[in-house]
């Protein structure tokens, strides 16, 4: 049966339309029957329109639309696949309509920061990868356009070509957390980050405020510091703010805990490049030039993409993949003889941090976890480690992330020296 996404007409409706059966009648039910849209009369349906012709059903609309997204077709090729019951026309204007009706509706729905327990799930998985207080990877990605307007042409004409550069962010498990507005592909990522909506909640504490993770600052399992400073993973093309950790630069000419946490974050973030890959798979258009003139609708069909790739996730169940332990397996340290040659290795403090008496129980107490803190708690920052004849107070945020930075390199070394660094196992070893 098509209902079961196993069998074989199931398989065979996915490869076509790049949704599973279940997930398209999702999708015709929030169409139909959710209040943001049942009232729009994009989405209405009559058995006969005005002139007394029978109407086009949604559900062949909606194949349309994905048959669009999933392989790049023109709409002339999609309207001789619905017998000319659509014109080319109607394709295209129903498909135009669709990308901006829907993801203005559920963009808020499906798109949006973690909270609760599924935030805390995510956040151990990178303290599992020796990076805690992360929550996601950010990355621009690239969308050929070659119909925009002629007054833009020169603005949005990059190295890759003429077209609209995307900021987005996703967590470890590949789900979307923010979409950033289209931006001209002759902007870096520098200048286009000082608009991104998430870097600046995230710098304000509008998201991810009620939570603190522990930070090791010394080799023994008393020395950690309590912080809620959460950032994003980057590669070194953005600017040097708290919320935005790249590795550090030219890290083979540095000392070996600085090359390895460089080389460490740069195997982490690879979940957002993978994430181009399956997105730009999954929905052709994506991967090449598309014939759209402006940039709202592209815009709004990237979203829709976006939108649906996670609707993808949460039915095949692939945000709950790092849920299990068995995934995990452990790295061990070098030799006790090359510990001993690394000790100058390890960075001296730049600050005075104050040690925290443990109040748990070692044997039960899970310090991968991150923990909510009530309203009434305590929240300690980076710039609360700072005594205040060490503040530079011409470059503040510069002082706040190198020390951040330098912390997180810290700690990564004396987990790994602790043998509680962990790494995902390979498939074949599950």
């Amino acid at each position: 049966s098509i209902h079961d996404p196993k069998s074989r007409e199931g398989r065979e409706f996915r490869r076509k339309f790049r949704v599973p059966f279940p997930t398209f009648k999702l999708l015709l039910r929030l169409c139909t029957e959710s209040e943001e849209t049942g009232h729009n009369r994009l989405f209405r349906y009559a058995s006969h329109d005005a002139c007394g012709m029978k109407s086009i059903p949604l559900e062949l609309k909606l194949l349309v639309v994905l048959r669009v997204l999933a392989g790049g077709l023109s709409y002339a090729d999609v309207s001789e696949m619905t017998n000319n019951l659509m014109s080319e026309t109607e394709c295209h204007r129903f498909c135009t309509d669709f990308y901006k009706t829907f993801s203005r509706c559920f963009r808020s729905e499906y798109i949006k920061p973690l909270r609760g327990d599924e935030m805390l799930q995510s956040m151990r998985v990178y303290s599992k990868l020796g990076l805690p207080g992360c929550v996601g990877s950010i990355d621009a990605t690239f969308i050929g356009c070659n119909m925009l307007p002629q007054t833009l042409s020169n603005m949005a004409t990059g190295e890759k070509g003429k077209g609209l550069l995307f900021n987005v962010v996703v967590d470890h498990g590949k789900r979307v957390l923010d979409v950033q507005e289209a931006v001209l592909a002759t902007i870096n990522d520098k200048t286009s980050v000082v608009y991104n909506s998430f870097v600046d909640r995230l710098k304000n504490k509008e998201i991810y405020n009620n939570v603190k993770y522990r930070l090791r600052v010394g080799p023994n399992d008393n020395d950690f510091v309590w912080l809620s400073d959460c950032y994003v993973l980057a590669d070194g093309g953005y600017i040097n703010i708290p919320q935005i950790i790249p590795g550090y630069p030219n890290p083979a000419e540095l000392h070996r805990v600085k090359y390895k946490f460089s080389d460490w974050v740069a195997s982490i973030r690879k979940d957002i490049e993978c994430f181009f890959g399956i997105l730009k798979q999954r929905f052709r258009i994506l991967k090449n030039s598309n014939n759209m003139h402006d940039a709202a609708s592209i815009n709004a069909m990237f979203v829709t993409c976006c939108i649906l790739h996670n609707m993808i996730l949460m039915e095949d169940d692939g945000h709950r993949l790092w849920e299990d332990d068995v995934n995990w397996d452990e790295l061990d340290p070098p030799s006790l003889d090359e510990e001993r040659t690394e000790a100058h290795n390890q960075f001296a403090s730049l600050v005075t941090v104050t040690m925290v008496e443990p109040t748990e129980d070692p044997a039960t107490f899970d310090e991968f976890t991150p923990q909510i803190v009530p309203d009434d708690g305590m929240l300690t920052r980076i710039d609360d480690l700072i005594a205040t004849e060490h503040v530079h107070h011409s470059n503040e945020v510069r002082q706040h992330f190198e020390l951040l930075r330098d912390l997180l390199a810290n700690h990564l070394h004396f987990i790994y020296r602790a043998r509680k660094l962990r790494w995902p196992k390979s498939r074949a070893s599950i």
